[in-house]
């Protein structure tokens, strides 16, 4: 989490560049992440429509993606994470998914018995217009030592520099 935070990272794309033998496809990645369709011809659609899914663990394949240890094709966000684990090769069968390449499991945020609250902001440029972030989260205890209460939320408003791409999520 604590690296997460100091990279500013919000999701695998921008993690993986930063982590051992992982590499990122398309625009922010160190390979296009691009596919040979039937006809011969060299696509990067799949990078841009899917960029968790054009990662690569050890050179090989897309690591399998989990929301604790349950397979899932959801794109992990930061707002609602407490870690991340990247296991490689065969320490990634210990749990039982499968892929050669590996296992990202992502551990979401759960309720803790303390109250706390959370703000962060983003802002940026996407070439001509804004682009903004924003999430909090907010904890509390309802019953002591039996209860509580976690909420998180996000606007995420990213241009990009080619007219009109933009990614909005809520």
């Amino acid at each position: 989490k604590e690296f997460m935070e100091d990279l500013g990272a919000t999701s695998s794309a921008e993690l993986f560049q930063y982590t051992t033998s992982t590499e990122v496809g398309g625009i922010l990645g160190n390979f296009t992440g691009a596919t040979d369709d039937a006809g011969g011809e060299t696509s990067t659609g799949g990078a841009r429509r899917d960029p968790d899914g054009t990662t690569r663990v050890r050179g090989l394949a897309a690591p399998d993606r989990a929301r604790n240890y349950f397979k899932t094709d959801i794109p992990f966000d930061a707002y609602n994470t407490d870690r991340i684990d990247i296991n490689r090769g065969a320490n990634s069968f210990l749990f039982g998914l499968g892929s050669p390449a590996g296992l990202a499991n992502v551990g979401l945020a759960k309720a803790q018995f303390k109250n706390a609250n959370e703000i962060s902001t983003r802002i940026g440029t996407g070439g001509n217009t804004p682009a903004y972030r924003g999430s909090f989260k907010v904890n509390r205890i309802l019953i002591k030592n039996t209860l509580a209460v976690h909420v998180a939320a996000l606007v995420d408003r990213t241009t990009y520099r080619q007219e009109p791409t933009y990614k909005n999520d809520d």
